[in-house]
């Protein structure tokens, strides 16, 4: 036991985060007890680690399993076992106490729905507005091809008015007569 006093003391002087000195402390004492005790009545401790994905044991959606809830528990168990083991070094419950608390089963897998239920709202909405920004482009782009076409109506009207000016204008001169032989132009041409 002086040698875990010491190594309570060095981490405190070293400065580490508590939370960091808890992993280190709390997994090195759990993992030398299991295996100490393992060798004498064999796993005492469990040795899940992680909390159990969103859908183990290939439940589908929100139907959890036996499984489930067994692979939960066991987590629970082993954490709750390093958990203990931390406590009986020298300021271990100081630590203990700065963790969060474990949450039952059923905590743990309502709030993993709450969690998949919000997310799938987040998601509905996402798409809602998606949906609205796509109506709205589809809009503007309906908007910009009438006025194109509004714009190419004006454009062809006005080419048709310049046609009809220059046609005018062409039926005008050949509609003079001949003034080559006029005999104005002729003593003009003379004069110079």
């Amino acid at each position: 036991m002086a040698f875990l006093s010491n190594v309570g003391n060095a981490i405190g002087r070293v400065g580490l985060p508590s939370a960091v000195a808890a992993e280190l402390i709390g997994g090195g004492i759990s993992r030398g007890f299991e295996s100490l005790m393992g060798g004498v009545s064999g796993a005492v401790g469990p040795t899940e680690t992680m909390p159990p994905k969103a859908t183990p044991g290939g439940g589908k959606g929100f139907i959890r399993s036996a499984g489930d809830y067994e692979a939960y528990q066991r987590y629970i168990n082993g954490e709750s076992f390093r958990r203990a083991a931390l406590t009986k070094i020298p300021g271990g419950e100081a630590l203990v106490s700065q963790l969060p608390p474990l949450l039952s089963p059923e905590e743990f897998f309502n709030l993993q729905y709450e969690q998949a239920e919000s997310a799938a709202e987040a998601m509905s909405e996402r798409e809602r507005a998606l949906a609205a920004l796509r109506g709205q482009l589809d809009i503007e782009k309906v908007k910009q091809e009438k006025i194109g076409d509004i714009e190419r109506a004006k454009v062809e009207q006005g080419y048709g008015l310049a046609r009809g000016v220059l046609e005018s204008a062409i039926e005008n001169v050949l509609a003079k007569p001949n003034l080559a032989g006029s005999p104005v132009l002729v003593e003009a041409a003379r004069a110079y």
